[in-house]
């Protein structure tokens, strides 16, 4: 009976694991989901990763407001402490429809304003190109100290801004995701061209990751306490939860530097 707790709890912890793969996730099923609302809309089309997947449609004109590549947000789930979420990435899927025959240069940028006009911003000192008629792509755009560098102002005759990588990234307001070949812009450069999006996610750092999954698996045997035979021990369930308890301590203390 032990081994078929320990059985449960280990298929759980591969569940909630993968559940917590992402802390954030936007796969563009119903809505834009806070990317750019009112600019670009969602389609579905055998354009997508399948046929009945639908996927956000950015169709930029060389025109404000749809002068390039970009989007971006400011919801709860996307911004905030990224220190305290762990976040290490944002991984999505494109394709570079243009028939112009322009490849897109991509880049992640963080912010403490909701545009580079103000504020102090942060964006990818490496871009990610992605040729036209390329198909669906996976990418991942690091979002670190070492691998962002403090953009220029967007005003004419403004300043970078005044807080370091650390402050943005503990206060991040809106988190951007755009085509520009320029390492020290966060804002988007212009082109024309479709481009699908799809499936954009946070990756947090896997000690993260291990700490919500340790975490979670405590309070469901705490939770079901009562529901299985063997828990209703007060031996077992002390020994399980004295062992989780144990690990999820030992986990946090982790420090990979």
């Amino acid at each position: 009976m032990k081994k078929h707790i320990l059985a449960t709890l280990f298929t759980t912890g591969i569940i909630l694991t993968d559940s917590y793969a992402s802390i954030a996730l936007s796969s563009f099923t119903t809505d834009e989901e806070g990317w750019d609302t009112g600019k670009w809309t969602t389609e579905t089309s055998p354009n997508g990763l399948s046929e009945s997947n639908p996927y956000l449609r950015l169709n930029p004109n060389g025109i404000a407001p749809r002068r390039g590549v970009i989007m971006f947000n400011t919801a709860p789930d996307w911004t905030g402490n990224y220190a305290t979420k762990g976040v290490t990435a944002i991984r999505l899927h494109v394709r570079n429809q243009s028939t112009l025959g322009e490849s897109i240069y991509l880049r992640a940028a963080i912010g403490t304003t909701g545009n580079p006009m103000s504020g102090t911003w942060f964006a990818s000192s490496l871009s990610t190109i992605v040729d036209p008629s390329s198909g669906w792509q996976q990418i991942e755009i690091p979002i670190s100290e070492d691998t962002m560098i403090k953009s220029s102002s967007a005003m004419e005759g403004g300043t970078s801004g005044p807080d370091t990588f650390d402050q943005v990234y503990e206060n991040v307001f809106a988190l951007r995701i755009l085509s520009q070949r320029s390492r020290r812009s966060a804002i988007a450069e212009t082109s024309s061209g479709e481009v699908y999006i799809d499936n954009v996610q946070i990756i947090p750092e896997p000690q993260t990751i291990g700490i919500l999954t340790l975490s979670s698996l405590l309070l469901l045997l705490k939770r079901n306490k009562g529901t299985h035979p063997s828990l209703r021990s007060p031996r077992h369930y002390r020994l399980l939860t004295d062992k989780l308890d144990k690990f999820v301590g030992e986990y946090t203390k982790y420090d990979p530097t």
